[in-house]
């Protein structure tokens, strides 16, 4: 799998609490998206996920 750049962080988010995360589109309108994987800093095995990116 190959790593892209990193589009977006959050600050840390308290346990029980939530974020919302926001990017610009145009950002990975030139690269070769088709999906976007996130992941918990502190927990990368168990807290993640995928954004599919459509048309």
């Amino acid at each position: 799998m190959e790593i892209k750049k990193e589009i977006v962080a959050s600050d840390e988010i308290k346990g029980g609490s939530s974020d919302t995360i926001k990017f610009n589109p145009e950002d990975v309108q030139d690269e070769d998206y088709q999906s976007l994987e996130y992941y918990c800093e502190y927990h990368p095995d168990t807290m993640r996920g995928k954004i599919s990116i459509t048309q």
